[in-house]
């Protein structure tokens, strides 16, 4: 399950937590950004769980990942 995001959301979210955390969401390829559920169980997140909890969410599956070559 993920937490879906608009770009401006994203933004919004990312970065550094603590010192040894951050937030990187990733682009699928309907254009919106994702990040993993599991951070609202993350106590180094806690200052966005209140934004994050009022977003969409839903299952993302591999196909929907915008594939990057590295």
């Amino acid at each position: 399950m993920y937490i879906i995001l608009t770009k401006y959301q994203a933004n919004k979210v990312k970065g550094e937590y603590g010192n040894y955390s951050a937030l990187q969401p990733v682009l699928i390829l309907s254009g919106e950004f994702i990040l993993p559920i599991q951070v609202l169980k993350e106590y180094e997140f806690t200052d966005v769980w209140d934004y994050l909890r009022k977003l969409p969410q839903r299952e993302v599956s591999e196909k929907e990942f915008v594939k990057s070559e590295l």
